[in-house]
């Protein structure tokens, strides 16, 4: 029996160090994605550089939003977001109109007063003719956002939309 109890000893000091393991692994730190966004997106030279807006997209789509601090998904939905709509006046409009709607209601969920996430969506319903939403996403943007910051020429055709 004595010679059980070292043997014991040792298995419990190895299940411990590996729940600690686990433990900090789970629970440890996480990504703060402002610091990484800086480091891993390209500049596009413009809106129309689908190269870029592709390599980003790739890039982000490979990272683990688990490693994410919950308060930067809303920027990385938001960031991801904006490269699928710009993407979308490209070949496949479709496909990436639908992702970036599927993402910046992503962003909405973890921000519901982020302007750049309420603008998208005051437009996107203002092209798609559903009026009522576009004006209250328009007005929450104007409500949320810093009037400064406003592309007035942006605001008066969203508006214009719904006439």
């Amino acid at each position: 029996m004595n010679c059980l109890h070292p043997l014991l000893s040792k298995i419990h000091l190895i299940i411990i160090v590996i729940l600690q393991f686990y433990l900090l692994q789970s629970f440890g730190q996480k990504l703060n994605y402002l610091d990484l966004r800086k480091y891993i997106l390209q500049r596009p030279m413009n809106d129309e550089d689908t190269l870029t807006l592709s390599n980003n997209i790739h890039t982000l789509e490979k990272i683990d939003t688990n490693q994410i601090r919950r308060n930067f998904l809303k920027d990385y939905y938001a960031d991801l977001g904006k490269l699928y709509w710009l993407l979308a006046h490209g070949r496949n409009k479709t496909v990436y109109l639908q992702k970036a709607f599927a993402t910046y209601s992503k962003a909405l969920s973890h921000a519901p007063h982020d302007p750049r996430v309420l603008w998208f969506f005051a437009l996107w319903y203002a092209y798609h003719d559903n009026c009522i939403k576009a004006k209250l996403y328009m007005d929450s943007f104007k409500k949320h956002s810093d009037r400064k910051k406003w592309n007035t020429e942006c605001i008066a055709f969203a508006e214009a939309q719904c006439q």
